[in-house]
């Protein structure tokens, strides 16, 4: 109740009562209250939409769309030629890929979890790269692998920015053996946990659930294309099929870096590295499959998620 009072007076600044009503939403879907979780939910991203146009940050779905366009012509087909030798050809970067909320850290926690493994986090190795001009890549890998020497003794060393799926085409142009994970998670469920999660970054999309399905709907484009185009397809990592069966799809990721197995990587929860991301607590736990379905109890509540995925 004291909560609820603060968080509806003018008298705190805005970022309090956005992360008071975040906690009151977060409350009440513990206790099985979908009206009052998402009547709160919906007040907090209300508030962040406010304080993010007040800054200038607002979602575009048009330019986003272009932006897609932009990227599928630049890299089509004819862009990723098995014979090529361009790029340099360490196999020491790995990316994860994926919407936000769909298992990337959980993933990116197992695989660290291997003593020749270093996960280095979101470093945001492409940040400042062009994603549309493939000759952005040309002479910048040593640039690049620069963000990697973070663990100079490790074997494979992690990038899980999950944006970078915009990036993978020149990815793949840079380093053409780097391993690339793609982490998908049932898109109901993404798109309601990405709008229950106060995210400590900008992301304007995820305070609207059109926008997040809109958002959600060019990413899945993306990585249809990237599929098609790639020599070699991303290891799709399919979140609820991970903590159904942690150990089949653990030991697939490990052999897909190239690595002998270590049993390390199913005690993942004890694992003593610094986690930034919104998934810190969750990966200090054992696997759990509650999140699972969690978009059930808010159907009522998401007409404008499914038209901005277009279902």
């Amino acid at each position: 109740a004291r909560i609820r009072e603060l968080a509806e007076t003018d008298k705190l600044p805005a970022q309090d009562r956005i992360g008071l009503r975040f906690a009151l939403g977060e409350y009440a879907d513990q206790r099985g209250d979908a009206a009052a979780a998402f009547a709160e939910f919906l007040a907090g991203n209300e508030l962040r939409k406010l304080e993010l146009e007040g800054t200038g940050q607002i979602f575009d779905v048009d330019a986003r769309d272009r932006d897609v366009l932009r990227i599928v012509s630049a890299f089509n087909s004819d862009a990723f030629d098995e014979s090529s030798d361009e790029g340099n050809p360490t196999e020491v970067p790995v990316f994860i890929v994926g919407m936000p909320r769909s298992g990337t850290t959980l993933v990116e926690q197992i695989a660290a979890s291997h003593p020749n493994v270093y996960g280095a986090g979101e470093i945001e190795t492409l940040s400042g790269f062009s994603n549309v001009d493939p000759t952005t890549a040309k002479g910048a890998e040593e640039k690049i692998l620069t963000q990697f020497s973070l663990s100079s003794d490790a074997e494979r060393v992690i990038d899980k920015t999950p944006f970078n799926f915009f990036y993978l085409g020149i990815i793949q142009k840079m380093f053409p053996n780097a391993s690339l994970v793609h982490c998908h998670r049932d898109s109901l469920d993404t798109a309601v946990s990405c709008f229950f999660q106060n995210f400590t970054g900008n992301y304007p999309w995820s305070t609207d659930l059109r926008q997040i399905g809109c958002y959600m709907h060019a990413y899945e484009r993306l990585m249809c294309h990237w599929r098609e185009v790639f020599p070699s397809p991303p290891l799709e990592i399919q979140y609820e099929e991970l903590v159904n069966d942690p150990e089949i799809h653990s030991r697939r990721l490990i052999d897909f870096l190239g690595l002998e197995w270590d049993d390390a990587c199913l005690d993942f929860h004890q694992t003593r590295r610094p986690v930034l991301s919104a998934s810190n607590w969750q990966v200090r736990k054992p696997l759990y499959d509650t999140s699972v379905g969690r978009a059930v109890a808010y159907q009522s509540y998401l007409k404008p998620l499914l038209d901005g995925l277009g279902i």
